[in-house]
């Protein structure tokens, strides 16, 4: 019973974490982020090319789908997002 349980939590602790930060959802594998949802009031929105340290790398389907309120999308100048970010999904 009890190689069950560390083997299911082993499990967990390899699933990406769903995370709430600035103004978005998102997703962790622990080394990239996957912005999954936008949650703040609206307008002009910027895609930071980092999220508590670790580079935005995807947009995923529907990011911005149910915001009526967001007027648009813009992605940072700098470098290092032009880098990093590698999928922004058909549907965001």
């Amino acid at each position: 019973m009890k190689t069950k349980n560390i083997a299911l939590a082993l499990a967990l602790l390899a699933l990406p974490a769903v995370v709430q930060a600035q103004d978005f959802t998102y997703t962790t594998d622990n080394s990239t982020i996957t912005i999954t949802a936008y949650t703040g009031p609206g307008g002009d929105v910027t895609i930071p090319d980092t999220i508590s340290g670790l580079p935005v790398t995807s947009i995923g389907d529907e990011a911005f789908y149910y915001n009526d309120t967001v007027t648009s999308v813009r992605f940072p100048t700098a470098s290092s997002a032009s880098d990093t970010l590698r999928s922004l999904d058909a549907t965001a």
